[in-house]
């Protein structure tokens, strides 16, 4: 009986909260930044320094950017850090650029 009530209680507490978010949403414009390059940057195939140069942001340049990765540890423009912008093309890493 005891097993019973807990199952009809996760049902309605679930029917309650009803349809939750997806990370697989398409980000809208107001999540999306505009980015500074702050001294040459080269933009990466995949989010790694090993990765296949695809193109350059040169100083001063500026792109949107509408989603952000993480990756193993890296240094790049002369700090340390694991996030990159995506922007139009490939990847650029965070600690090269600037918020607008």
């Amino acid at each position: 009986m005891r097993a019973l009530a807990t199952a009809a209680g996760l049902l309605l507490t679930a029917s309650l909260l009803g349809p939750t978010a997806t990370a697989t949403a398409a980000p809208s414009a107001r999540d999306c930044i505009t980015i500074k390059a702050r001294q040459n940057v080269a933009v990466r195939y995949d989010p790694d320094p090993r990765s296949k140069v695809v193109g350059h942001l040169k100083r001063g340049a500026k792109s949107k950017s509408c989603r952000m990765t993480w990756s193993n540890q890296f240094r790049a423009c002369g700090e340390w850090g694991k996030w990159w912008y995506l922007v139009r093309g490939g990847f650029v890493p965070k600690t090269c650029v600037n918020k607008v």
